[in-house]
């Protein structure tokens, strides 16, 4: 095992390279030396961004969804019964 920060020593001596994740505590196992790691770790960004560009949308898409019914909503709680409307009336007497 060799833990270093020295890309260049890593890309010569290592074919496989172990990556700790901070935030998480994950590891993640990449095969191939430095610079196979810094492809894949890549490509994982760009699939994580992509990922959450869609969630953004489909959220967006729920969010304007939900106000549609809760205007619709609004929209039958004040509507007349029975979808009737007021009308005035009058009746001749006589």
């Amino acid at each position: 095992m060799l833990v270093s920060h020295d890309r260049a020593l890593l890309g010569q001596a290592v074919s496989e390279i172990v990556e700790l994740d901070r935030r998480t505590g994950a590891a993640t196992h990449y095969r191939g030396g430095w610079d196979a790691f810094e492809r894949e770790r890549e490509a994982a960004r760009e699939r994580a961004c992509a990922e959450h560009e869609q969630a953004l949308q489909r959220r967006e898409q729920l969010v304007a969804a939900e106000r549609e019914r809760a205007g619709a909503r609004r929209r039958a709680a004040t509507a007349p019964a029975h979808g009737c409307t007021t009308t005035t009336s009058t009746r001749a007497s006589g």
